[in-house]
């Protein structure tokens, strides 16, 4: 039996909302206020170490811990000064790539800035590099490359080297210098512009588009493969699967989906929808969850009275025993972490383990396959030990429950100790 428990936050301007999800319906709990310092629309997010994320705002670049929800704006003030305004249009995903020394690319509707985390930035533009335009719509990190989608083609910018690869249509078969996203498949490139794909592979290329193959729309705004399916969203005609098979399937206004405007598909790493999902962001109808075939199961476009109309970006971490997404809305950041899933449960079998705290009480749910003592401990993030008891459990489901009426807000590690085995769990107590 798989239990999953998730909290989720809307960060907005006047309002830092959660909600749990369970049942294919997001239902919201307690909740508390919080401040977005003039801001709501967030375009893109990314991530860098557990518990932090940067992303781009109406204002400019905010960095915000999930730990405290804290929002530093500006984060870097000649940085910040340069990107002022409604200018970031995208960021990278990965700000540690190999190892090496954090670097967050950061896409501009005036170039391209590659950033330290700290006090030096790099700046590319049209004049001063081969960039081939100024407007960087979308950013694939593989490694410490960096592929651009720009308003006058596709370039790569190789970080160890300082070197350029230029794609467009004087050079290359793309079918158009507008680059809206890419995505790597196995052995090429799936590039995606507003007059079809551009599929290369090394120095061969395919072009897909609606004359030649069963693709929905010209206009592509996103890419998601898994297993044998490629599903592609258009910026007016929802999604489309090319799979291996040669079989094309649709999922659109005509067979349900809320709208036919896709901003971006990702798998379902939080697990919010089972059936092997992949969450879809949209213009005007917020967040859509789908299964790997044609069906639309679940949609998110408000939460405790917010509405969400449109999702432009969603980023996801892993860090420690959980699993955090970040999601850039027209109203603020939803933000949620899965604290329990799939572990191994206190009597060794594959059953589930959950922690969360309501009312001021920890909660500590779990199967048993005998009457045994089991020691309970909490700590904060810095490893101080706040609570610690022991309990005897009997076999079958048990509910473990302790106050913790003076526990600030925050992310808390639960360890739950049984004879040989050790299991811990980082929770979040939102107020």
């Amino acid at each position: 039996m798989k239990k999953f428990f998730a909290l989720a936050c809307l960060l907005t301007a006047s309002h830092f909302s959660s909600a749990q999800f369970s049942d294919w319906q997001w239902v919201p709990t307690n909740y508390s206020y919080y401040y977005f310092k003039n801001t709501t629309h967030v375009c893109s997010v990314t991530q860098s170490y557990a518990f932090l994320c940067f992303a781009s705002t109406d204002s400019g670049l905010s960095k915000i811990t999930s730990l405290n929800f804290y929002y530093n704006n500006p984060i870097y003030p000649p940085l910040d000064s340069a990107l002022s305004g409604n200018e970031i249009t995208a960021l990278s995903k990965d700000l540690s790539p190999g190892g090496n020394i954090p670097i967050l690319a950061i896409g501009t509707t005036h170039g391209l800035y590659l950033w330290d985390l700290e006090s030096s930035y790099t700046y590319f533009n049209s004049a001063n590099s081969p960039l081939p335009n100024d407007t960087i719509n979308f950013i694939y990190q593989n490694g410490d490359n960096f592929w651009l989608c720009t308003n006058g083609g596709l370039a790569t910018y190789f970080n160890s080297n300082g070197a350029w690869d230029i794609y467009n249509t004087s050079n290359s078969p793309l079918p158009s210098n507008h680059i809206n996203c890419i995505e790597q498949g196995f052995l090429n490139y799936w590039i995606g512009t507003d007059s079809g794909i551009a599929i290369k592979n090394n120095s061969s290329w395919k072009i897909l588009n609606t004359t030649n193959s069963g693709l929905a729309d010209n206009d592509i705004t996103a890419l998601y493969f898994v297993d044998d399916n490629h599903w592609i969203g258009t910026r007016s005609k929802g999604l489309c699967d090319s799979t291996t098979s040669g079989n094309w399937l649709y999922l659109n206004s005509n067979n349900g989906l809320p709208s036919d405007s896709i901003n971006f598909i990702e798998k379902d790493w939080n697990n919010w929808w089972p059936h092997n999902g992949f969450i879809v962001g949209t213009n005007g109808a917020g967040l859509l969850a789908c299964q790997d075939s044609t069906e639309f199961v679940a949609q998110l476009d408000s939460l405790d009275g917010l509405p969400i109309h449109n999702a432009y970006d969603l980023s996801f971490n892993s860090c420690m025993e959980c699993l955090e997404a970040w999601i850039g809305t027209d109203n603020g950041i939803l933000y949620s972490v899965v604290i329990a899933g799939d572990v191994p449960s206190i009597s060794g079998n594959a059953n589930n383990i959950a922690g969360y705290f309501e009312n001021d009480v920890l909660h500590v749910e779990f199967n048993s396959s005998s009457s045994k003592k089991v020691t309970i401990g909490i700590c904060d993030l810095i490893g101080r030990n706040l609570l610690a008891f022991e309990k005897t459990v009997q076999p079958g489901k048990n509910n473990i429950i302790a106050p913790t009426r003076n526990f600030i807000p925050g992310i808390y590690l639960l360890t739950c100790i049984s004879e040989n085995e050790v299991i811990s769990l980082k929770l979040l107590k939102h107020n």
